[in-house]
């Protein structure tokens, strides 16, 4: 290496080394001002990173695409020390699970819950992602505000937002990233982040849509329950937030009439499936029959579906309109006592 001194100002001097690329290390945008042209020693410090000591694990982000398992394992390791992170102890993570359970599951019946305890144990031992961030999000969704807070996007919101992109672009399409979207939908709704809402449910729709939860099936098992309880609950968000909104462009199809509701909650709630686990209920069902709760909701959807199509993209005929109207009137009076009867009832 050879150096040399040059005069900064009468008794003070400052060494300049001329050095290897490799010697220099990285070069900043700064050495550039002279209008030079970067040369490769810039690009191969922008494609590599910097080696920092054998001890440092592998970063998911810089294995190769073409080794697909291998940057899943990495994912999943890292988001199980992410959750020992939050949560602290294997403890802490029942408890949160536990008080889920007893809240907002009783509003929002979308998890399985025999399924889901029966992976719990493992969750900070070989649990995958998307388990991980359904765990994450029922975290998110118990977070009060404090006395002194103006913003609810949290830290932990922040962070369950990244991990779901994350799980985005490793094209993870499972039934847990979908309900974990659709309790971040909930929690950015109840907190008004409508912005942040809106985004989210168009993008538990997309998902939602490539793994086909909006066609019927004729299989009659738990995971198919839980698939259509998960499809019912996107589309009651998705009226809630047009009609809130003012945005009549909808994510999602309206249901079918012939489309059945969700089995009766108390069923579910119990852990308790009846054979041949299918709601007789559909559109076509009278509104004083008892269905349980997420399905007069699933009705009154479909009724606001319906109200949105009249108000935003009403049909020429005055006369059609008027009678649409008064219909829809009188089926929404018919339906509002129901609804109030069930909210009454509501974790009991």
């Amino acid at each position: 290496m050879q150096a040399f001194q040059t005069e900064m100002r009468p008794g003070q001097t400052k060494l300049l080394d001329l050095c290897s690329d490799e010697q220099r290390g990285p070069p900043h945008a700064g050495d550039f001002h002279d209008g030079s042209i970067p040369t490769a020693q810039m690009y191969r410090h922008i494609a590599a990173p910097p080696d920092v000591g054998p001890t440092r694990e592998p970063d998911p982000f810089l294995i190769s695409l073409s080794s697909g398992p291998l940057i899943r394992a990495a994912v999943d390791l890292r988001l199980r020390a992410h959750a020992l992170q939050c949560f602290g102890s294997l403890e802490n993570v029942h408890a949160v699970v536990g008080s889920y359970f007893q809240t907002m599951h009783q509003r929002a019946t979308i998890v399985h819950r025999p399924s889901f305890l029966k992976c719990l144990p493992s969750i900070l031992v070989s649990a995958s992602a998307d388990y991980v961030t359904l765990c994450l999000c029922m975290q998110l969704l118990l977070q009060q505000p404090s006395a002194n807070c103006r913003s609810m996007q949290s830290s932990l919101h922040a962070n369950v937002k990244s991990t779901l992109g994350l799980l985005e672009a490793l094209n993870d399409q499972s039934l847990e990233v979908v309900q974990s979207r659709l309790l971040c939908v909930f929690y950015e709704m109840g907190h008004g982040i409508l912005p942040a809402a809106l985004i989210s449910l168009a993008t538990c729709a997309k998902v939602a849509r490539s793994m086909n939860l909006h066609k019927r099936s004729s299989t009659r098992d738990v995971l198919e329950e839980e698939r259509k309880r998960t499809w019912w609950m996107l589309l009651n968000l998705d009226r809630f937030l047009s009609v809130i909104s003012g945005d009549p462009m909808l994510c999602t199809r309206d249901p079918s009439i012939d489309d059945t509701y969700p089995i009766d909650d108390g069923f579910w709630l119990r852990d308790v499936v009846p054979p041949p686990l299918t709601s007789s209920a559909t559109a076509r069902t009278s509104y004083d029959v008892r269905v349980g709760q997420l399905a007069p909701e699933c009705q009154a959807s479909q009724l606001a579906g319906k109200v949105i199509r009249h108000v935003f993209d009403p049909t020429p005929d005055a006369a059609f309109q008027l009678l649409e109207a008064v219909q829809l009137e009188w089926t929404l009076m018919a339906l509002m006592p129901l609804l109030v009867e069930e909210e009454l009832e509501f974790g009991n």
